[in-house]
């Protein structure tokens, strides 16, 4: 469909991101064993709740059930809608690839090719 990025293409963007770092720009974070905590950018606490597991790249809050994907903590953080455009596919994407200039690689070649098919 134009106007959207393929969910392949958003799926690596997923596998490649580094979670822990991105996070780590809305909540301190603290290591404990393999994974992260910290308090939650969606609510004020003052115990950490904010769960970030880096090998399964996800987040989640025991509080307010808060939990996603290194896109979804982009979007909720920024106040983006759920169905993204394609201007804010974009937007994300050309943060995750700022961020993480040495693992996104590849991705920048197929996302201009994606650019250049939607737009005709």
């Amino acid at each position: 469909m134009a106007g959207y990025i393929s969910k392949e293409t958003i799926e690596e963007i997923q596998q490649k991101a580094d979670v822990v770092s991105i996070i780590s720009e809305y909540t301190k974070l603290e290591k404990r064993g393999t994974d992260y905590w910290g308090c939650c950018p969606f609510h004020h606490e003052k115990t950490p709740s904010f769960h970030v597991e880096p090998d399964k790249r996800f987040f989640y809050c025991f509080s307010c059930h808060a939990g996603g994907n290194v896109i979804k903590i982009i979007g909720d953080c920024q106040g983006y809608v759920r169905e993204t455009t394609f201007d804010e596919d974009y937007e994300i994407y050309s943060e995750l690839k700022e961020r993480n200039k040495s693992s996104i690689g590849l991705l920048t070649f197929e996302f201009e090719e994606y650019l250049k098919l939607s737009q005709g």
